[in-house]
């Protein structure tokens, strides 16, 4: 314990013509000048072995009773006089009080101050305390309660009071307390979509997704290899295929499939025959178009390799072609192969071409599905990944963003995707904030620091930690952005389930930002779960992914209508 002298202060103030004492402190030697000028227009006299203040403070006065008072500091005002905005020992808040004047909170030291009891104008009010959380809402109009003295170290107070609220109080202490504007204005942040959940829409692509071969491979759940007879007709699209089963294993499996081949040539086929041929970990394509590959020279050794199978994990062997050399590969099943696992055939009509197409765009970030011509739909997915590589990479390729953008972890395991787009959701929140700082007459350089340095990555808070979160005033306050590539979670439902419930309660809102090529993949699953968690905790949580073309953020369930509209549109769907 401090063993400085305390002396006892007395606050006068004046109500009409009638000088009322508003508050005995006890303050040490050394606070008291500190207090005095704090109301600027105050005299000071001593009287034996006290300190009277005389305010120029002139208010009324009801009782307000709080039970089992929990240690704080408050002070408010009918008539806000012009104060000092010079705190103690804390920067300065500020109070939004009607006019919102800014003012600051003396130290009070630990004791409170008690007020005297003057006719009511309110009823009381019923003040319960719980587990430490923030204050609010909480409106006085123009009065200020009587506050009895309370034991020191008392858990904060959670209060609820009818009256419109005006403002927060963060968790109470001895010392002076944190005010801060309320968190309820939503301007600017991108909202869910208008009214509820469509059912028809979730409907409408889960039925498309099980009618369409390749886009059904997303129900995979297997952790074993899967052997795949594609058909081509029309149109090649086994560079699609590829990069659907590459998105597939790093689902299931959370890393590449390693040393991949896409054999044409069965020469080239023999010459790796049975050391590096099979499915386990990779994805192996058998092209057999053309004439450079021989089924019946190598019959024998792709039969062996197909029994091989049953002690590999997951992987791909994929038969690619079209023809009598595809029917060659089919008719193993027919004559007597049961020891080996089924296929899984897939041929692709013309509307089921188009339909990928469409999705093409969709999941590599051209959410204005343009469709702009690059050829066949092989030729458009390898420009398409091409383009949504160099676009992330240009977008978050700033100095400020990238200094901004802390990695997940010292060990270099966090995927390259995850890491740009953590930077590409801190550039684009930055810039949004940078927007609003504008106009409240801040030029663009001060705004755009002012923003960046409200953007936090890797941000600890409790036993989680969020991959952004912004923590200024305005729209944008108390949001966490968590980025889910999906990887390695298997069931991808329990792991977004777990990132909801983790941080429900804990940020004011959440946004989980997919990247495209998981988010279309898994689009009719990703929108059934929206559905559950709007139903459980309302519209506080949204799923997004990234419009690249606009350098921002999409709502998962606006691209999905973007998609059920544009098909529709083109006839390849039926409406």
């Amino acid at each position: 314990m401090s063993s400085q002298r305390y002396v006892q202060v007395e606050i006068r103030g004046k109500r009409g013509d009638e000088t009322i004492i508003l508050a005995w402190l006890k303050l040490r030697e050394g606070e008291v000048e500190r207090v005095v000028k704090f109301f600027k227009s105050a005299t000071v006299e001593r009287v034996g072995d006290r300190v009277v203040v005389n305010t120029a403070l002139n208010f009324d006065m009801p009782a307000v009773t709080f039970r089992s008072p929990q240690t704080y500091s408050l002070s408010l005002t009918s008539e806000v006089p012009q104060l000092g905005e010079k705190a103690l020992y804390l920067e300065p808040v500020v109070v939004k009080i009607h006019q919102r004047p800014r003012i600051t909170v003396p130290d009070l030291a630990t004791d409170l101050p008690q007020l005297p009891g003057v006719a009511p104008k309110l009823a009381f009010v019923d003040v319960v305390f719980k587990e430490a959380q923030r204050l609010g809402p909480l409106a006085l109009n123009d009065v200020v309660p009587e506050i009895k003295t309370a034991e020191p170290h008392l858990q904060p107070a959670t209060v609820s009071w009818a009256e419109k609220p005006s403002f927060f109080l963060s968790p109470l202490s001895s010392d002076v307390p944190q005010i801060s504007a309320p968190r309820v204005s939503t301007t600017g942040v991108p909202q869910a979509s208008g009214g509820d959940y469509d059912i028809e829409l979730f409907s409408f692509f889960e039925d498309l997704y099980a009618r369409n071969p390749v886009l059904r491979l997303s129900s995979i759940l297997a952790d074993r290899p899967l052997v795949i007879l594609a058909e081509r007709e029309s149109q090649d699209y086994i560079e699609f295929l590829k990069r659907v089963l590459r998105e597939i294993y790093l689902v299931r499996a959370g890393s590449l499939p390693t040393n991949s081949k896409h054999i044409s040539n069965s020469d080239d086929l023999e010459k790796i025959m049975p050391v590096d041929v099979s499915a386990g970990g990779r994805i192996f394509v058998f092209d057999l178009r053309g004439g450079r590959f021989r089924i019946e020279l190598i019959r024998d050794g792709i039969l062996d390799r197909l029994r091989e199978l049953y002690s590999q994990r997951l992987g791909f062997f994929v038969f690619y072609g079209s023809g009598e050399r595809l029917r060659e590969v089919k008719n193993f099943w027919k004559k007597g192969m049961s020891d080996t696992p089924r296929p899984i055939e897939i041929a692709l009509a013309r509307e089921d071409i188009q339909i990928l197409n469409v999705l093409a765009d969709a999941m590599w970030g051209m959410s204005s599905l343009s469709g702009k011509p690059y050829g066949d739909l092989d030729e458009r997915i390898v420009y398409l990944e091409d383009w949504f590589w160099k676009e992330l990479e240009r977008a978050t390729g700033v100095f400020d963003i990238l200094l901004r953008t802390k990695p997940s972890d010292d060990s270099g395991s966090e995927s390259k995707m995850h890491y740009l787009v953590k930077a590409f959701v801190v550039s684009y929140l930055a810039g949004k904030i940078s927007e609003e700082l504008k106009q409240t007459e801040h030029d663009d350089k001060t705004a755009w620091e002012r923003a960046l340095s409200c953007v936090d990555t890797e941000r600890g808070l409790g036993s989680i930690r969020v991959d952004v979160y912004v923590e200024c005033e305005g729209p944008y306050r108390d949001l966490a952005v968590e980025v889910e590539t999906l990887y390695g979670t298997g069931a991808v439902i329990h792991k977004l389930r777990e990132v909801v419930e983790s941080r429900y309660g804990r940020v004011n809102m959440l946004w989980i930002v997919i990247p495209n090529p998981q988010a279309v993949l898994y689009l009719p699953l990703l929108l059934k779960f929206r559905r559950w968690s709007i139903e459980r905790y309302g519209r506080w949580a949204e799923l997004f992914t990234l419009d690249l073309e606009g350098r921002g953020l999409i709502k998962l369930a606006d691209l999905a209508r973007r998609i059920h509209d544009r098909l529709i549109q083109d006839g390849s769907v039926m409406s």
